[in-house]
């Protein structure tokens, strides 16, 4: 009967470990999934505040090579702008 108690409590040992271990596991992928999609959102903000810029240099008349360094925006992205 000892053997048979012992055996009960390691296997709820073993399932409350694992329990454990599953939550641990969403938690951080959860705060993976959090950081990734603040960065995801933090570029897409740059990027579209760059689109702004060039925009408005570019009725400012400032020639497509400047407006691609001030703004990281490549010459192909800047003239697509040019057309809108």
């Amino acid at each position: 009967m000892k053997e048979y108690k012992k055996s009960i409590m390691e296997y709820e040992d073993v399932q409350d470990a694992c329990v454990a271990a599953k939550e641990d596991g969403f938690a951080e992928g959860k705060a993976e999934g959090l950081a990734e999609g603040e960065a995801r959102g933090e570029a897409r903000g740059k990027a579209n505040k760059a689109r702004e810029i060039a925009f408005e240099l570019l009725k400012k008349k400032i020639p497509i090579e400047i407006i691609s360094e001030a703004t990281g925006l490549t010459e192909d992205e800047i003239l697509h702008l040019q057309c809108q």
